[in-house]
């Protein structure tokens, strides 16, 4: 079965006297992989026990690491013929979200979460996606943008604390100003029909 990306941003930890209430505003400047050691991605196909086949016939490569949750979903035309070109022609979205693990206290953690559409195109608060490069199995690109909202999640005794069915955790939204740059090199493979399925 498909699995999706679902954020659980879990307070561990730290004691309550590095209690900070405040969200910090530096910039978030992330590298992950290189063109000489690319990062590690997890390929899935939506909703089909086969790359191409049924539903929505994408193809996706997941990357997941503490700081760091993104999925570039792509058209299941990639098949068996990857280059920079058909990766941009063939990109469908992007879903990322970034959980501030450095931010996480006693009671209290951060995170934020988007999807983009398109390349090379601003979408919700201004968050850009480009696909700069693809050789020899890397695909590298950046993704830019600036974070003006997002959610700040509270453990707490009080019974009226809930958050969907889960008691004991709130949401609220806090304004920020983030700007956000994430530069990154990720490992691709050539799935054929015989042998991608989802796991």
């Amino acid at each position: 079965m498909k699995r999706f990306i679902f954020l659980v941003f879990i307070v561990l930890g730290c004691s309550p006297e590095a209690e900070n209430d405040s969200f910090t505003e530096d910039p978030v400047n992330l590298n992950v992989g290189t063109v000489e050691n690319c990062a590690e991605t997890e390929t899935l196909c939506a909703m089909s026990d086969v790359c191409g086949e049924e539903f929505l016939n994408l193809i996706d490569y997941q990357y997941v690491s503490p700081q760091l949750e993104f999925t570039m979903y792509f058209s299941s035309e990639i098949q068996d013929n990857l280059s920079l070109e058909v990766l941009q022609n063939n990109f469908e979205y992007l879903i990322f979200a970034l959980p501030f693990p450095e931010q996480k206290t006693a009671t209290t953690s951060f995170g934020y979460s988007n999807t983009l559409t398109a390349l090379d195109n601003p979408g919700q608060e201004d968050f850009t996606l480009t696909i700069a490069d693809y050789e020899e199995g890397v695909i590298s690109g950046t993704l830019t943008g600036k974070i003006t909202e997002m959610s700040k999640y509270i453990k707490s005794d009080d019974p009226e604390c809930i958050m969907e069915d889960v008691v004991g955790v709130c949401e609220e939204e806090i304004a920020v100003e983030k700007e956000v740059t994430v530069d990154f090199s990720f490992c691709l493979e050539n799935y054929s029909d015989s042998d991608a399925t989802v796991d």
